[in-house]
Parts: structure tokens; C-alpha cells; sequence
């Protein structure tokens, strides 16, 4: 069983369908990451947020895919933005 790393991610996440694991530079990110989502959304929920398929503002792609590819800065300004919605 995997350890939970942070507001329930846990090195079991995987960026493919297959169950790739992370580099551990990617489960680094991920986590600090989903600490900072765990305080504008439920706990709970961080990890489907990260999986979850067709999200609008990142042009319908999934979280954990733009992370596992290197586009993470795309990924933390619309964390930021969820966390200052007046910012931008």
C-alpha cells in the first residue's frame, strides 16, 4: 500500500493510464502542490482534481499529465488562481 504523501496523494499516482509511477521529482511537486490545493478545496478531492480529465482552463488536459510532462507552471498559476481568485 502506498504512503500518503499529502491531503491524500500518494506515490501510487501515476501520470498514464498504464500506472507509470512519478519521478520523484514530479511526487515532490505533486505533493507540495496538493498541499497548497487542499486549502481552496476538500482534502479529499485533491486527488481527482489531479486526475481529472478535461479541465477547461488547462486546456482540457489532466493536472497530473502537464506535471508528469514538465509543464508544471501552468499547473501552479491556476493554483494560484484558485487560491486569489481577485489576482488576475
Amino acid at each position: 500500500m502506498a504512503a500518503p504523501l499529502a491531503a491524500g496523494v500518494t506515490t501510487r499516482l501515476s501520470a498514464d493510464d498504464a500506472g507509470t509511477p512519478l519521478a520523484p521529482s514530479a511526487v515532490l511537486a505533486v505533493t507540495g502542490l496538493a498541499l497548497r490545493l487542499g486549502r481552496v478545496m476538500r482534502p479529499d478531492y485533491v486527488t481527482t482534481w489531479l486526475l481529472a480529465p478535461g479541465i477547461e482552463a488547462l486546456g482540457g488536459e489532466r493536472p497530473i499529465d502537464l506535471i508528469a510532462r514538465g509543464d508544471m507552471p501552468r499547473v501552479e498559476q491556476l493554483v494560484s488562481e484558485l487560491e486569489d481568485p481577485g489576482a488576475t
